[in-house]
């Protein structure tokens, strides 16, 4: 960002994944590959916080594994709520 002539962004993205999980979804579509394993992005926020964000995987996944799709978001979800429980 900064050869951009913009200020950088303070941020992590964790990555995370299950390797029974992740060969159920190759298994059903290859496509994924290019988007597991699953991701969250931890970004500083002023003046002492942050903001974690994911994507809902209905949004990479083909409509017809929606169920499958559900599931993964369920999991990143309950992870990001934990974290702000902390």
């Amino acid at each position: 960002m900064a050869a951009a002539g913009t200020p950088g962004i303070i941020a992590w993205t964790l990555v995370f994944g299950s390797p029974a999980a992740g060969a159920k979804l190759l298994g059903r579509e290859l496509a994924a590959a290019s988007t597991s394993p699953l991701r969250l992005a931890v970004i500083a926020a002023p003046p002492n916080g942050s903001e974690i964000v994911l994507r809902d995987m209905r949004s990479l996944l083909d409509p017809d594994l929606g169920e499958l799709a559900d599931a993964f978001t369920a999991v990143l979800r309950q992870l990001a709520a934990a974290v702000r429980e902390t």
